[in-house]
């Protein structure tokens, strides 16, 4: 049981692709970018798990999910939230998704990082 004011422990386990279940109702368009994850994954690896139920619904990852039988592979990390009320399940969806545009860029310095990287990206 976690204590107030201390955060969850969290444990990544993997599933078959045939588990998941993606959100039919997902808001986000990415169909178009899935090739860039793809290419990331390749890249990286499948470095951020995706958020689930038990039942295989997903709550953060479809994007993820999409492209990794495109990069070959047959299973994949996943974080079980099953703690979690419906309310916050879907609330955590838009959160997770919104979250990445509430902050500002700092143009030079996106600009310079940019440059450093650009053999990467």
């Amino acid at each position: 049981m976690t204590k107030p004011n201390e955060a969850p422990r969290i444990q990544v386990v993997y599933k078959p692709l045939s588990w998941f279940r993606p959100y039919k109702n997902n808001p986000r368009k990415n169909d178009a970018v899935v090739d860039r994850m793809v290419d990331s994954i390749k890249t990286y690896g499948f470095a951020v798990p995706v958020l689930a139920r038990s039942t295989g619904e997903i709550c953060d990852g479809d994007l993820r999910y999409k492209a990794a039988p495109k990069a070959g592979l047959t299973e994949i990390p996943v974080i079980l939230c099953d703690d979690w009320t419906e309310t916050q399940f879907r609330a955590f969806r838009l959160l997770v998704n919104r979250s990445a545009n509430w902050a500002e860029w700092d143009e030079e310095l996106l600009a310079s990082f940019c440059r450093k990287t650009r053999k990467l990206l």
